[in-house]
């Protein structure tokens, strides 16, 4: 059986590379391109500049190594063998303590430090609730066609049950994960309580890579991960790169909204217009508010771009799911740019 869905947001973010041609002098670094299609659910690619082919499929086999590490290490829907993953910790963790791989461990204290804080917007503790909503967008996302759907109606995303959304709620207390640092492992207090990575993965596993290809001499790339996009440097003779951040709005005559020209930085949008079911007049997408337990409202899309991937991952979470002064003060402590896009359209 596929694998669930888990990313955060399918957001679409266009890396609008610009042609050199024109640039004198530039001529000692060429242009690869890699695609990556089998991680994290999604699609992937690298754009990177580099002397020659070996360096570049260097860089190449980085990315991809590190993709196919985490993708499996932050997987809590499936097991993989002669791995434990969150999957494996779900299903042990409320019996006994498991030892998990330091990379895990790594970003477990950083998913249970993000609770804190994005003043408890994100938390990857939520698992069992996030699967409820899982479940009907999936039915969307793998469902027939609207044509065939009243014969089919088993594929028709319902409501979860608002009874069993509120039990799922009170197995979401990211106390009761416990941390040994001394032993690096974990456990669970609360033996009902479901790990998911999916408002962090990406953007922490992007943080990883670019660490990586710095440390092997990479300093000209953008890697696009599934709508997370980051940036090493810029195109040769160039004073950055050309990201261009989707216009939620599906009547607009222009697909992207606006561009920012970045360099050293990540891009990473939240929105509600990418995995989402519709039931009378209401939309219902991914991202799932932990107060509400339902899909937050406050805006159809929040960008953020800052130095760190993994802190703009995070905060485009938080900024979705918080009041705006809440999260414009969250973004200043970060350094980051925000890009709000309200439920008229209109942006600030």
């Amino acid at each position: 059986m596929r694998r669930l869905i888990r990313k955060k947001a399918a957001v679409l973010i266009l890396a609008v590379l610009l042609v050199l041609s024109a640039v004198a002098g530039c001529q000692s670094r060429k242009e690869y391109t890699y695609y990556y299609y089998d991680y994290f659910d999604t699609f992937s690619s690298l754009t990177v500049y580099a002397a020659d082919e070996a360096t570049a499929n260097h860089y190449d086999e980085i990315v991809r190594e590190y993709l196919s590490r985490y993708d499996i290490l932050l997987d809590s829907y499936e097991p993989h063998e002669g791995t434990v993953c969150l999957y494996m910790v779900n299903e042990q963790a409320g019996i006994e303590p498991v030892a998990v791989p330091d990379e895990l461990y790594a970003f477990l204290e950083y998913g249970l430090a993000a609770f804190d804080i994005t003043k408890g917007s994100v938390n990857i503790a939520m698992g069992a609730l996030l699967r409820l909503w899982q479940e009907q967008l999936n039915r969307k996302a793998d469902g027939a066609p609207a044509a065939l759907a009243p014969t089919l109606p088993d594929t028709i995303p319902t409501l979860p049950d608002p009874a069993a959304l509120r039990e799922a709620a009170l197995h979401a207390d990211p106390a009761n994960v416990i941390l040994d640092p001394a032993n690096r492992t974990v456990f669970f207090k609360d033996p009902l309580i479901k790990l998911d990575a999916g408002a962090l993965g990406k953007g922490y596993v992007c943080a990883r890579i670019e660490e990586a290809l710095r440390a092997a001499g990479c300093n000209s790339a953008l890697l696009s991960a599934g709508g997370n996009v980051l940036t090493i440097g810029t195109p040769p003779g160039l004073a950055g790169w050309n990201v261009g951040i989707r216009n939620p709005d599906p009547d607009a005559a222009e697909q992207v909204y606006t561009v920012w020209q970045v360099k050293d930085a990540s891009v990473v949008t939240s929105g509600d217009y990418e995995r989402y079911f519709v039931i009378g007049d209401t939309r219902y997408h991914h991202i799932i508010d932990p107060k509400t337990l339902y899909p937050g409202t406050r805006y159809h899309s929040i960008t953020i771009s800052c130095r760190d991937a993994a802190a703009a991952d995070m905060l485009s979470t938080a900024l979705f799911l918080l009041p705006e002064a809440d999260g414009r003060a969250l973004a200043a402590e970060y350094n980051a740019r925000v890009l709000y896009i309200y439920n008229d359209y209109s942006s600030g």
